[in-house]
């Protein structure tokens, strides 16, 4: 909806203030995906997510969905580029398989992880993850 409806996003967050609402934004590769990941926009993920932030968007859940599920490891580079934007909070999602993911991404500057796969095949258990 926040990418194909910017004016009812707008309207969001005009609404509940822009502490209290996060954007989901999948990618695949660098290109944005809608509609359950069934379509592929014209938009990449770096622009899309500027545009969100010029919205007023505080925070963004970005998640590589060609890793999400497969433990093959997070998108390092696209979530350090979404870092590098400044300004958001950036969650990543995708891929994460074992705690030095983790922390790899808390080094990167990355706000949050959410983590799946990982914590039902027991590869990360929360009790080994370090909260700072």
């Amino acid at each position: 909806m926040a990418f194909k409806n910017p004016e009812k996003l707008t309207d969001i967050i005009r609404e509940f203030g822009p502490g209290r609402v996060a954007v989901a934004v999948d990618f695949k590769e660098d290109r944005v995906l809608t509609s359950g990941w069934r379509q592929r926009e014209s938009a990449d993920v770096l622009g899309a997510v500027e545009s969100f932030g010029r919205l007023g968007v505080e925070t963004v859940i970005a998640t590589a969905v060609d890793r999400d599920g497969m433990a093959n490891g997070p998108d390092f580079n696209t979530y350090r580029a979404l870092r590098g934007l400044g300004g958001m909070k950036i969650i990543a999602s995708g891929g994460i398989r074992f705690p030095e993911d983790v922390a790899r991404l808390s080094a990167q500057g990355l706000d949050g992880v959410i983590i799946g796969r990982a914590l039902y095949e027991g590869t990360i258990r929360l009790a080994e993850l370090k909260v700072s």
